[in-house]
């Protein structure tokens, strides 16, 4: 493992927890708007209408942290572990980790530089070519 490798993937790490964090608290927070939103309306059909559009929106969100997250998580264990298997995962995180601006934009460019121009790993097994 070369010497950036350890800092991407605790950063990715890092990111994942800190992304997985709201997941775990959104519920608690929005759940309690939640009822409050579909109590308080005077219309009960209204009140479903409303009700059903806060919970999708609520669960896409929570999905698209947790999978975020999750993955990028995952990454960076797969990166600090030396498996087959954690570039890919990581290279992939990275790209999804740019339009988190600004911080996961600028994880996933450093992810991406180290990974993908500073330290390839098929660079040791090129074949090198021959001098004329």
């Amino acid at each position: 493992m070369t010497r950036y490798r350890p800092a991407v993937a605790w950063t990715h790490i890092v990111l994942g927890g800190l992304t997985l964090l709201p997941a775990f608290i959104l519920p608690l927070v929005f759940g309690g708007v939640w009822s409050l939103v579909t109590l308080g309306a005077d219309d009960p059909q209204a009140s479903a209408i409303l009700g059903v559009t806060f919970g999708v929106v609520l669960m896409v969100v929570l999905s698209v942290l947790a999978i975020s997250g999750g993955l990028s998580l995952a990454a960076g264990i797969g990166l600090l572990r030396k498996k087959p298997w954690g570039d890919v995962l990581t290279i992939i995180a990275s790209v999804l980790h740019i339009a988190n601006v600004p911080i996961g934009t600028l994880v996933g460019a450093l992810s991406l530089w180290v990974l993908l121009i500073r330290e390839p790993r098929n660079r040791r097994s090129m074949p090198q070519a021959e001098s004329i």
